[in-house]
């Protein structure tokens, strides 16, 4: 996994997770989908992306942040759950207007 250098993307807490039933061996991890998801939530709200604009796609939002497509696509879906962004059939994803 590569550490994203965005600074716009700056790393969240970690949280405990337990990664054995019988043992906690105390791992401190990181999601990087929620790192990504915070990151666009921060660049939403800073007006990076004003509203009515096209989104940028995964695969390009992918290889801005030297990550996997599949977590940017995942990252991605919080905002659109949340309505600040709108997918259009065949043209993309745009931000939703306030």
């Amino acid at each position: 996994m590569t550490a994203i250098a965005c600074p716009l993307l700056a790393p969240l807490p970690t949280t405990e997770v337990s990664h054995n039933s019988s043992q906690n061996y105390g791992a401190r991890i990181l999601d990087p989908q929620y790192q990504v998801a915070a990151g666009l939530r921060r660049r939403l709200d800073a007006g990076t992306y004003p509203p009515g604009e096209r989104f940028p796609a995964v695969a390009e939002l992918a290889t801005e942040l030297d990550g996997a497509p599949s977590t940017v696509q995942k990252a991605v879906a919080a905002p659109r759950e949340e309505g600040r962004l709108y997918t259009v059939l065949g043209q993309g994803s745009f931000v939703s207007k306030p």
